[in-house]
Parts: C-alpha cells; structure tokens; sequence
C-alpha cells in the first residue's frame, strides 16, 4: 500500500491515525510539525500527507506550501478542529482535501483512497 505521512503536534493524535492507516496496510511516517515533517521527506518519500492545520512553528498551511511549491500535485489531507471559510478556501486552492475533528475513521479512509488514486 502506500506510505502516509502523519503530520501534528498532539502524540495521541498521530497514534489514532496511525492505528488507522495501519489497519488497512498502509506505512506510516510521523512528524510532530511542519520543519519535521520536510526533513523527514528529504529522507524518505511518501504518497501522502495527512497534517493537523494548527501547529506551532510552521502550522500545515505553511507545509502545504512547501510541499506544493516543487511537487504541485502532491495530496494533502489536512485535520482541523474548525472548517472555517477561509480555511476551506485555502485548501481548495491549494487542491487539496479537508476533514474536522472529530471525524469517521470510514470517512477519514475514504478521503485517503481518493487522494491516493
């Protein structure tokens, strides 16, 4: 299957996640914000990003960005705990997806098939 990486500052947040993509053979990489999360995709590749929006330091808009600028097409699934409009404007020009907390695990598993197809 595919190699995720897992994005946020909450350690039981990135479990959660990983417990998930796990459970449907998935790899799972984690970083604990944005600075970590690029030097660990200079070290390895993955297919997709799932990142909280509000971190410190670098918060997952900024990634995104980063991230975007040399690989345009590359999928990111942002968590956050509030869709606000602007927010859903951002991520949609970026092209990317978004989910709020709390989600479904079914949901949150069906946004990650569609951006890894």
């Amino acid at each position: 299957m595919a190699t995720i990486l897992i994005v946020d500052d909450e350690p039981m947040q990135i479990r959660l996640l990983r417990a998930i993509m796990e459970e449907t053979d998935h790899r799972v990489l984690e970083a604990t914000g944005g600075q970590q999360a690029l030097d660990v995709m200079a070290q390895q590749s993955c297919d997709l990003i799932i990142t909280d929006c509000d971190m410190p330091g670098m918060n997952g808009l900024e990634l995104a960005q980063r991230v975007l600028a040399y690989q345009p097409d590359f999928p990111i699934l942002f968590l956050t705990g509030a869709m606000s409009d602007d927010r859903q404007l951002a991520i949609e020009a970026m092209g990317c997806q978004g989910i709020t907390k709390p989600y479904s695990p079914l949901r949150l598993l069906a946004l990650v098939n569609q951006l890894l197809s």
